[in-house]
C-alpha cells in the first residue's frame, strides 16, 4: 500500500526543508509571506578609523550560527524613535555608547529570522572612537568585533552586506573626515 510512502514531490519538499534547517541562509528572506505581521526596527553601521583604515562594528547572534556576523539592530520599542532604537540596539548588542550620528542610510526590508515578522529596519551611520564595549544582551549575542570595511567577514544577511557595500565610499569619506585622518585604501 501507500501508507508511510511519500510521493516524489513530498520527498523533494522534505529535502528542501531539511536543507533549510541545516543552512538557514538557503531560505528566501526577501520575499514577503502573506501570513506575517509588520515590525519596524533600527540599527546602525558603526565606523571608526585606525591608522587611516575604516573599520565597522559587527556582532554575532547565537541563533544565526558561529560563522556569521550581522549589523547591530533590532525591533523598535513602543514610542521609541528610529534614532533612540538604533542607539539602544547598538548599546545592547555591541556595548558601544560613545556614538555620533553622521547620516541616515535608509531602510531595508526582509523576513526576520524566526519568520514571525516582515521587518523594515532603518539604519544610521555612526562614528565612534570607542574600541571596546560590553555586550549587554548576552542571551542573544556572544561576540563583537571590528572589521576592515574592505574585508568583511561572512555575514548572514545579504541586505546588510549590500548596505555596507552600497555606501562603502560614503562611509569611508564621512568617517575619515570626522576622524581628521587621511584614508588609507588597502589593495584589493
Amino acid at each position: 500500500g501507500t501508507v508511510g510512502r511519500l510521493r516524489p514531490g513530498q520527498r523533494h519538499l522534505k529535502k528542501e526543508a531539511k536543507a533549510e534547517m541545516s543552512d538557514p541562509r538557503s531560505h528566501d528572506w526577501y520575499t514577503r509571506p502573506t501570513n506575517v505581521g509588520d515590525r519596524r526596527g533600527a540599527g546602525g553601521v558603526v565606523a571608526r578609523v585606525e591608522a587611516g583604515r575604516v573599520l565597522v562594528a559587527l556582532v554575532k547572534e547565537r541563533e544565526l550560527g558561529a560563522q556569521y556576523y550581522v549589523l547591530p539592530k533590532g525591533g523598535l520599542e513602543i514610542g521609541e524613535s528610529v534614532d533612540e532604537g538604533a542607539l539602544r540596539e547598538i548599546h545592547e548588542e555591541a556595548g558601544l555608547t560613545a556614538l555620533e550620528k553622521l547620516v541616515s542610510l535608509g531602510s531595508r526590508e526582509r523576513l526576520e529570522f524566526k519568520k514571525r515578522y516582515w521587518q523594515e529596519s532603518h539604519y544610521n551611520l555612526y562614528y565612534t572612537e570607542q574600541v571596546e564595549g560590553e555586550i549587554l544582551d548576552k542571551e542573544n549575542h556572544f561576540d563583537f568585533g571590528w572589521f576592515l570595511i574592505d574585508d568583511l567577514p561572512p555575514m548572514f544577511w545579504d541586505d546588510e552586506r549590500a548596505l555596507i557595500e552600497e555606501f562603502r565610499d560614503a562611509i569611508r569619506e564621512l568617517a575619515t573626515k570626522r576622524a581628521g585622518e587621511t584614508v588609507r585604501e588597502d589593495p584589493a
